[in-house]
């Protein structure tokens, strides 16, 4: 009898020392008062969804699991968090709110039609934006429960990103400003051809490219063109532009090409053809880190913000997400299933994390011990 109760508490303590997994709950939601939640414990994570239906939250430290969610389908946008929830979307169509301590499941709402979730979220004064192919919700962040819901004709792109009260959403070959709080166009732009990136707002300019490979700058706020410049390189390209000190990055993975614009006047700083990006639908968008421009393929690629020079690289053996800083860290996912961990300094992998049994389509995002969260330049999140 002793060695059964010896063995009872062994089996116990593996229990206690493994991480915590939990998994979707489609009959109730948990609703957590706001005190609760904005006094959540803070320790520094990682947070990132797989195509092997889990969302996992890591210990930057060791790469060590601290919980697992099973979705019950493919997680195909970035995190956001917002005072102690992490929200995402899932093929199924499902937007969840979890704990970002436990991995509890606070509350989750199912679009209509189950259209899978693949614009947003990003969350602004207490609402989660998010998108599933002709429809785009605002939801009370809390809670979940609907504020309200815009109907298109045309499918949604994949990037949402607010400026003060507007929020900006491509539908097919429209860019459109949409008031955050009633869900009413402001204003539509018709570029002629299908929007294939997400944008970018800064310095009161809005920027896109579309399918024909045309680079705009619209007036954010009325949506008239300052300048477009031609780039001769068309297609489906699905990445999304950066501004930094007055400089327009963007990718373009189908031709292997990175540009550098005036992001005044559209005139031309630099172009980078060699990069190899492996995946011509790759997602893969240019971040920043001091003067250090970041895309990623078959390898990390650093390049010269300045002058656009190739200085180092990191193999990852091919991904289509785009990177995330922390610190003198760099966290990015391949479609192996594997998760690095990148020292800047030493320009090394530090550790590497593998999902259960397939790949990554998302970017990460980083709860810092201060509270801040760190997100790649792709989500509409502050970083």
């Amino acid at each position: 009898m002793r060695n059964i109760l010896i063995l009872l508490v062994w089996i116990g303590a593996i229990g206690i020392l493994s991480c915590t997994k939990n998994e979707v709950n489609l009959d109730a939601n948990d609703e957590m008062n706001g005190d609760s939640v904005k006094n959540s414990t803070i320790s520094e994570t990682i947070f990132i969804g797989s195509d092997d239906n889990y969302f996992y939250a890591i210990d930057p430290a060791s790469g060590k699991i601290k919980w697992e969610y099973n979705a019950g389908d493919e997680i195909l946008t970035n995190p956001v968090i917002y005072e102690g929830l992490v929200y995402f979307g899932c093929k199924n169509g499902i937007i969840f709110a979890l704990d970002i301590s436990s991995g509890k499941q606070r509350w989750i709402y199912r679009v209509d039609y189950d259209q899978a979730i693949y614009t947003g979220p990003i969350v602004k004064n207490g609402v989660v934006y998010a998108g599933a192919k002709d429809f785009l919700y605002a939801l009370d962040a809390k809670n979940g429960s609907l504020k309200w819901r815009y109907y298109s004709k045309y499918v949604l792109g994949d990037i949402i990103k607010i400026n003060g009260d507007i929020l900006y959403v491509s539908f097919s070959d429209t860019m459109n400003a949409i008031d955050i709080s009633t869900g009413k166009p402001i204003w539509t732009f018709i570029s002629g051809n299908s929007i294939v990136t997400g944008s970018a707002v800064s310095g009161g300019y809005l920027y896109f490219m579309d399918y024909s490979g045309v680079m705009y700058a619209l007036d954010a706020s009325l949506g008239d063109l300052k300048w477009k410049y031609e780039t001769n390189f068309g297609g489906f390209h699905n990445t999304t532009p950066l501004v930094a000190d007055e400089v327009l990055y963007f990718s373009i993975p189908n031709r292997d090409q990175l540009f550098a614009l005036n992001s005044k006047t559209g005139s031309k700083i630099w172009n980078l053809d060699n990069i190899d990006f492996t995946d011509p639908h790759s997602d893969s968008s240019p971040s920043i880190y001091g003067n250090t421009l970041f895309v990623a393929g078959s390898n990390l690629y650093a390049i010269n913000a300045k002058s656009g020079v190739l200085e180092w690289q990191v193999y990852i053996k091919g991904t289509n997400v785009s990177p995330t800083f922390a610190g003198n860290k760099v966290y990015i996912a391949n479609w192996y299933s594997e998760f690095y961990c990148i020292d800047v300094n030493t320009k090394k992998i530090a550790w590497s994390f593998n999902s259960k049994t397939r790949g990554f389509h998302t970017s990460a995002c980083v709860l810092m011990k201060d509270g801040n969260v760190k997100y790649p330049s792709t989500s509409g999140m502050v970083q």
